[in-house]
Order: structure tokens, then C-alpha cells, then sequence
């Protein structure tokens, strides 16, 4: 499983012939510094790189500071790769 966001152009001859990939997947983390936004929030492009990479989008909703000490949300952010790795 490859896990990242494929390093062509959105739109190109090269995504649309890459893109109908059965091993990948893109995992997202939303910015926001590990104290602001959501998944949620970041919903607009993720939804528009799952369309045009032709790939499933795993927008992990880490857990935010201060409610949750560091370095818990990076601890989150393992776990998630690690899922991906296994079972994406």
C-alpha cells in the first residue's frame, strides 16, 4: 500500500491513466497547527482529490489542544498511517 497523495498533475493524461490504482490511498491530515479545524472542515478539496485522483480519501479527525496534550494528536496521526498500511 502506498500512502500519499500521487505526485502527478489533477487533470493530466498522466493522472487519468495512474489514476485507477487498486493499492493506494491518500491520507489527510487538515492543517490547523494540532489546535483548529477538522476533517470537516478541509471536506472540500479531499472530496475533489478522491474525485479526480479516482482514490479513497482518509481525512483523519485527530484530537485537538488544548482538551488533548502533544503529543497525543501525532500519536493519532501513527496510528492512522499504521491502519492505512495494514488494512487500506
Amino acid at each position: 500500500v502506498k500512502v500519499g497523495v500521487p505526485p502527478w498533475r489533477f487533470g493530466s493524461a498522466q493522472a487519468e491513466a495512474r489514476a485507477v490504482r487498486q493499492d493506494a490511498v491518500i491520507l489527510h491530515f487538515h492543517g490547523g497547527g494540532f489546535i483548529s479545524m477538522s476533517a470537516f472542515s478541509h471536506e472540500n478539496y479531499t472530496r475533489h482529490w478522491a474525485k479526480k485522483c479516482r482514490l479513497p480519501v482518509i481525512s483523519v479527525d485527530y484530537s485537538l489542544a488544548p482538551e488533548h496534550q502533544f503529543p497525543t494528536a501525532v500519536r493519532e496521526a501513527i496510528e492512522a498511517y499504521q491502519w492505512c498500511r495494514e488494512h487500506a
